[in-house]
């Protein structure tokens, strides 16, 4: 074509050589149309992952768990008005900011924290079993094979495929115990016997000792030699690999992001844990130079490593039922403030294009249709005006629909990548408002989804397990209403009723309230010689 010309037919250049398409890609007109199709496919799943869990009434029993641990219910919510700990972990709380006057009606407001004191009983315990201090909280062995173990029986020799007996050096347990300065021989008589023929070698009983051609004892190869050499070799290689995963597990610090996944799933009856996901990590090694100075050097790497994810920023397919790897995407949501959005336009894969648009856009965390809004969701959108809400889709789109972000990111999808015939890849799309900013493969093959649920207690066809918050909701409100009745009665029967006559006494002060030490004024006008006459208390 000649220069200048723009090509509308985007599908020809599937069929070109990459190194062909990579020249006449800058010469084609990008499909923002196919864009805003995909960005709309990926917003219309997140509002239905978003919808269905509020729907599931999920989300008002995790609002419950996070107070009853706190120690909040409608009778003492305004004395947390303004104690940000007291937030909970989703960004829109269940406390009110609201200033509440006075308690009137002299009512108690305790609450006896059962329910925290069995969530901190029942997370350590879990804890204590599944995070051993000092100790891993795994193992690898070798997987025990049928026709090994039945291997290690067999006691014949192997031959080679000529037919020629084959043996191996012999181990020190197995040569036999001859007198001092006696060589190994049938005759003793100072020098290894020659090698046996090869007829007679076949004939030699299992474990028999011979001498080689170096003089050294041998004896027969046999089959179940092999075998334990194959489970040793197993063995060994699966204690390596335990090691190199313990290795990775210390690194990331997976038992202190564990504990936050089983105190989760303790109190809200759900934890989530991301693992694993590729990490970028820089080491640096100072050695000293053979001149006498410092040689530096800095090495980037990639290793897996995993972290706690808030269940409240989890979205999974509504369909998946109890296990979040059977729907067919999942969604995690996370904030990012204005100069880190910036940051990214610097890194590749990123569309540079869609960040200027979403920085011109500003945040749309619309309060209003959000899945779990309360009346703290306020003071919620004034700490989090100015960061945007990102979303990550793990799931699956189309070949040439991951193409497409590929060519606003300044890159092209190769064959090597993705095989011209698949037509569905696994990825991760990266979408802050509707607007896609970045999109990758998967780096798991298998397109599984780097998340993992850790219900406490199973709940029939939900991914959300049932925790020990919800399990004492009734023994917590029958404590605490009985603990009240009987402090509002205790409070009724502890003070005096205090009778007033206005017209014979006046109080000093002017105000109408019985203080320590309070001086009242008789009145000169009254009715009444003594004071007992217009002032009296009774029990």
């Amino acid at each position: 074509r000649e220069s200048g010309q723009r090509m509308t037919d985007r599908a020809a250049l599937a069929e070109l050589p990459d190194d062909v398409r990579a020249l006449i890609e800058p010469h084609v007109e990008l499909p923002v149309d196919k864009l805003q199709a995909i960005s709309a496919i990926i917003a219309e799943r997140r509002e239905e992952a978003k919808k269905a869990r509020a729907a599931s009434g999920i989300e008002d029993l995790w609002t419950e768990a996070e107070e009853a641990y706190i120690g909040i219910d409608d009778a003492n919510r305004a004395e947390f008005a303004d104690k940000k700990w007291a937030k909970p972990m989703s960004q829109d709380g269940p406390l009110t900011t609201n200033k509440v006057g006075m308690n009137t009606e002299r009512k108690s407001t305790a609450f006896m924290r059962m329910t925290a004191r069995y969530v901190d009983a029942g997370a350590a315990k879990l804890i204590e079993i599944l995070l051993p201090a000092d100790d891993k909280a795994f193992s690898i062995t070798e997987t025990p094979l049928p026709e090994l173990i039945k291997a290690k029986e067999d006691l014949s020799q192997v031959v080679s495929d000529d037919g020629t007996p084959l043996t191996r050096p012999a181990r020190p347990e197995e040569i036999p115990q001859q007198p001092p300065g006696v060589p190994i021989g049938p005759s003793g008589g100072g020098s290894p016997p020659a090698p046996a023929p090869a007829s007679a070698a076949a004939a030699a009983p299992a474990g028999a000792v011979q001498a080689g051609a170096d003089g050294a004892p041998r004896v027969p190869l046999t089959v179940k030699d092999l075998a334990e050499e194959n489970i040793q070799l197993a063995r060994k290689k699966a204690k390596l690999a335990e090691t190199r995963i313990y290795d990775w597990m210390v690194e990331c610090r997976y038992t202190a992001e564990l504990r936050k996944v089983i105190f989760d799933s303790a109190r809200l009856g759900v934890g989530v844990v991301k693992g694993p996901f590729p990490k970028s990590s820089r080491g640096i090694a100072v050695n000293k130079a053979k001149d006498g100075g410092v040689d530096i050097k800095i090495k980037d790497k990639v290793q897996p490593a995993a972290k706690w994810l808030n269940p409240w920023n989890f979205f999974p397919d509504p369909g998946c039922g109890e296990n979040i790897h059977d729907g067919d995407y999942c969604l995690e949501r996370d904030y990012l403030a204005f100069r880190q959005l910036k940051k990214l336009k610097k890194l590749q894969g990123y569309i540079g294009k869609n960040i200027d648009k979403v920085l011109e856009e500003g945040p749309q965390n619309d309060s209003k249709n959000d899945s779990n809004s309360s009346p703290s969701k306020i003071d919620i959108d004034k700490a989090r005006k100015s960061r945007f809400e990102v979303w990550y889709y793990y799931g699956m789109i189309k070949r040439d629909e991951l193409d497409c972000i590929y060519q606003f990111a300044g890159t092209s999808l190769s064959k090597a990548d993705v095989p011209a015939d698949q037509q569905q890849v696994y990825v991760i799309v990266t979408m802050i408002n509707t607007t896609i900013i970045r999109a990758t493969i998967n780096p798991l093959d298998s397109g599984e989804f780097p998340y993992h649920a850790m219900p406490w207690q199973r709940r029939p066809d939900s991914w959300a397990g049932i925790g020990i918050g919800e399990q004492l909701r009734m023994p917590q409100k029958t404590l605490n209403a009985g603990v009240r009745a009987m402090l509002n009665n205790a409070g009724k029967s502890a003070g005096s009723q205090i009778v007033l006559d206005f017209g014979a006494i006046v109080p000093s002060d002017g105000r109408w309230e019985i203080t320590p030490d309070k001086i009242w004024y008789k009145k000169a006008d009254s009715v009444g010689a003594s004071v007992s006459d217009a002032f009296a208390m009774h029990e």
